[in-house]
Order: structure tokens, then sequence, then C-alpha cells
């Protein structure tokens, strides 16, 4: 699943609009995440398990950048 072969595959979208899941990163944790600009951002993680038949898991959260982070 992953670059190791584990059980899970990670997928992240760093702009979730709670409807459709567009892939902006993966890996446990993703290093893609811009937080360059301060504000509120909804980012979706997406787990897959690699059993029979596979599992699929959405966890979505809130995250938030002050302004002071710069």
């Amino acid at each position: 699943m992953d670059d190791s072969n584990k059980m899970f595959q990670y997928r992240w979208d760093f702009n979730y609009d709670g409807v459709t899941f567009d892939s902006d990163g993966s890996g446990m944790p993703s290093s893609y995440l811009d937080l360059s600009t301060p504000g509120k951002r909804n980012v979706a993680l997406r787990v897959r398990t690699n059993s029979v038949p596979p599992r699929e898991y959405l966890y979505q959260m809130v995250l938030m950048v002050p302004d002071w982070v710069m």
C-alpha cells in the first residue's frame, strides 16, 4: 500500500469541499501542505486498508493558521 508495504494508504486533500476528495498528497505525515498563508483550511485524510475487501475511512478537520505564525 505505501512505500514500505504496510497496512494503510494515506491520501490528503488540503482544500476539501465536503463532497469531492482531490488527492493533494500522500503518506503519513504529508509534507505538501503550505502553511505560509494565514486562514482556515478544510483538510481531509483518507485512509485505505489493504484488507480484502479494502476499507476506506475519511477524516475531516479544520486547520486554523493564525497570522502570527508568519
